[in-house]
């Protein structure tokens, strides 16, 4: 079959694909075929975890993906999640999972209940997203937006990495593995039983009061910005040439609301709704967290 054949059969593939869907209908080569269907059909692998990257933790947990599924495409969300602290793992992963592609496998771990009763679960959203991690209300922020479709408890041992089960280790061990297994073909209900009920945590969300809106600061970024809950939504219409009334604390700020950095004053803090239409408190090419020695957790109160 003539190459210009194989390309009126595969119109959409292109480069490396292109040329490896050529080699399957001319030469029916299976190593050929195989990577095509790997590089056309294999869903990706998202990682986010506390391990850091000091540590061999994290090159441990993709070798053994690797192992299982050599093809997969593994893409680091995040692993410098503050260790332990689970509420605000999950309000990190919702953040960072909302662009990736629907079919993605997520494995999310900030574990620090690994090895105990805590059950060990994969996760599908309506979305057709998988999640896969423990039981323990880090999909909670995740599942409040992209809704359950279906949750099942991992047992399948068949799906682990070869040999011991560390009991200190599920993401090597057990979450990678399963993910890899997923990614490559294997259907989502082998991978155990259908589990009814989860570990939910109570999300933060802004109440208002008259024209007080109490939110919470959720995160500060490298850059100092001072992240909230705070929705556009909560600050109706404010007048744009006023300032808002913004206490943090015992401290009671007044603060413009600017459209962008670059049109915020100097050496002051400010106000700007940011790319996910929250309120975020910044200092123009400065650090607004350090300035005003706020941390995340604090309560935020804005009168609008």
């Amino acid at each position: 079959m003539p190459l210009h054949s194989a390309r009126q059969i595969l119109p959409q593939a292109t480069g490396r694909t292109a040329r490896l869907a050529a080699a399957c209908l001319l030469f029916a080569f299976p190593l050929a075929c195989r990577d095509t269907h790997f590089a056309m059909n294999s869903a990706p692998i998202a990682l986010f975890t506390d391990f850091g990257l000091d540590d061999p933790y994290v090159p441990q947990m993709k070798g053994a993906i690797l192992q299982i599924h050599p093809g997969a495409t593994l893409l680091d969300l995040s692993h410098g999640q503050q260790a332990f602290d689970v509420k605000k793992a999950s309000w990190f992963l919702d953040k960072a999972v909302r662009y990736l592609p629907e079919n993605t496998i997520v494995v999310a771990i900030v574990d620090p209940g690994v090895g105990s009763a805590r059950l060990p679960i994969a996760v599908r959203t309506q979305t057709g997203r998988t999640y896969i991690g423990p039981d323990n209300g880090i999909f909670s922020a995740v599942l409040n937006r992209e809704k359950l479709a279906q949750a099942r408890e991992i047992t399948n041992a068949e799906l682990f990495r070869k040999g011991t089960l560390s009991s200190t280790f599920h993401g090597r061990d057990l979450f990678g593995p399963v993910a890899a297994h997923l990614a490559s073909g294997k259907a989502f209900d082998e991978v155990g039983p259908i589990l009814k009920k989860l570990l939910i945590l109570p999300l933060s969300a802004p109440a208002a009061v008259g024209d007080r809106i109490t939110g919470e600061i959720m995160h500060i970024d490298r850059f100092g910005n001072i992240l909230t809950n705070i929705q556009r939504t909560h600050l109706g219409t404010p007048d744009k040439s006023a300032l808002v009334k913004v206490t943090l604390g015992t401290r009671v700020l007044s603060l413009p609301l600017v459209p962008t950095y670059a049109a915020a004053p100097e050496n002051r803090p400010f106000l700007v709704l940011n790319s996910d239409d929250e309120v975020e408190i910044a200092l123009k090419e400065g650090s607004a967290a350090a300035a005003l020695k706020v941390q995340s957790g604090q309560r935020i109160v804005i009168q609008r």
